[in-house]
């Protein structure tokens, strides 16, 4: 019956039924979302909640400021933090969209160094530094050229860029490596109130007792990524 509808009126139909992009009084949190499953409009759900209205954070495999971007509402909003990204065809976009936030233009792995980087094209975010997803995707992402990058840990990072502390969000999408640079994490002296990883099968399965073991607890899954809050603040988002 729609079909029908459209064919016979389609300028009547599309305006009829085609939302308006404007911000509805409703919405909490405004009618954009940037991540690639909605998580952004939950971060601000869950720092709202806290009583954290401009939650700083610390965006492991940022990728780019506003594609496919678990931060990039919230610097909207008003948050400000720092951003690492291994592609050095990317990073030059994050210092024009985002002058006011720290971007630093290394890859995170468990161990420091120089580690060969797989490109499929030279902007694309499945690039990796993980031989095992090279060979998961070998028949679909052809890798077009290695290339040789400087890595550092997350204790690294957050020890010279983060002032020593996590700030309140950690959001990773290492594409293969989140697991490893949890497992390397310390979140003794500090930690963040939520993280939001790429975790996936049995990745997921052992990322959650060790995160447990740090007081994290998972909150939900967001289609390809889990989503943890630490013990400390789970009770006031749930």
């Amino acid at each position: 019956m729609l079909l029908s509808v459209a064919i016979q009126h389609p300028v009547a139909f599309a305006a009829d039924c085609i939302p308006s992009m404007d911000r509805h009084r409703d919405q909490a949190f405004g009618g954009t979302t940037y991540a690639q499953h909605g998580e952004d409009l939950m971060l601000c759900n869950l720092f709202r909640l806290m009583g954290i209205d401009r939650p700083g954070y610390l965006d492991l495999g940022a990728h780019h400021p506003y594609v496919i971007s678990n931060t990039a509402l919230l610097h909207e909003r008003g948050s400000r933090g720092v951003n690492v990204e291994a592609n050095p065809h990317l990073v030059e976009a994050f210092r024009e969209a985002r002058p006011d936030d720290l971007t630093i233009n290394v890859g995170v792995g468990p161990e420091q160094g120089t580690w060969p980087f797989y490109r499929f094209t030279k902007r694309s975010g499945l690039n990796t530094f993980s031989e095992a997803i090279v060979a998961a995707r070998a028949d679909r992402h052809p890798v077009e050229e290695v290339v040789h990058l400087p890595v550092w840990t997350i204790t690294r990072i957050v020890e010279e860029c983060c002032g020593g502390a996590y700030p309140p969000l950690l959001s990773m999408d290492l594409e293969g490596l989140d697991l490893a640079v949890l497992k390397s994490a310390d979140f003794t002296a500090s930690r963040p109130r939520v993280v939001i990883a790429e975790l996936q099968g049995a990745d997921a399965a052992e990322a959650r007792p060790l995160m447990a073991d740090w007081g994290f607890r998972v909150l939900c899954r967001m289609v390809s990524n889990l989503l943890f809050v630490h013990e400390d603040w789970i009770g006031e988002v749930s």
